[in-house]
């Protein structure tokens, strides 16, 4: 269920003080399991379109919506193909 017009306004400036306030720690999130800077971009707008859609973001306390922010962001940057991401470390045989 989408908030009202005026609420919706009021979350939308919240989403861009949030934005303006956390993108880089998000970016860095993001960089850490994909080397492109510019699917580390798009996943970057998509986790802030994200927590705009989301109905449950905005009744978080901003801590927990930072931690929404980065799992978010972890997540969308695990489900891109592998070539975006490092590749794994190589495991020393057992």
């Amino acid at each position: 269920m989408h908030a009202p017009p005026g609420q919706r306004l009021i979350q939308q400036e919240a989403m861009a003080d949030l934005y303006e306030r956390y993108w880089f720690i998000v970016l860095r999130t993001i960089h850490q399991h994909i080397s492109s800077h510019e699917d580390a971009e798009d996943v970057l707008l998509d986790v802030f379109l994200a927590a705009l859609e989301s109905n449950v973001f905005f009744n978080l306390i901003e801590q927990q919506q930072v931690a929404w922010l980065r799992r978010t962001a972890y997540n969308k940057a695990m489900d891109l193909p592998s070539p975006s991401r490092p590749a794994a470390p190589a495991r020393a045989p057992g």
